[in-house]
């Protein structure tokens, strides 16, 4: 039963991607002289090369460490509260 469960998701995120590519094809195909490139480009943008690779790292790695000291604003505080402080 949970085998069947992690199919019938990866199924719908399969889907969800298929009918995301095949909604950029149809407005890249509208605006773009050439939209075989640019659909190319649009698919292999953000691994062109290992300078675009490394800088996708570096942001997506910021993003998320920034992210989740965030969502965990007293787990990592380098304050203490008022509240402990010795007295």
């Amino acid at each position: 039963m949970k085998q069947r469960a992690v199919l019938l998701e990866l199924a719908r995120v399969v889907i969800v991607v298929a009918v995301a590519l095949a909604i950029s094809f149809l407005v890249i195909l509208v605006v773009s002289k050439q939209p075989g490139e640019a659909f190319k480009e649009f698919i292999t943008g953000a691994a062109g090369s290992r300078n675009r690779v490394s800088n996708w790292l570096v942001q997506a790695t910021t993003k998320a460490t920034a992210a989740t000291i965030a969502a965990l604003p007293g787990k990592w505080s380098a304050v203490t509260p008022a509240s402990s402080a010795p007295r």
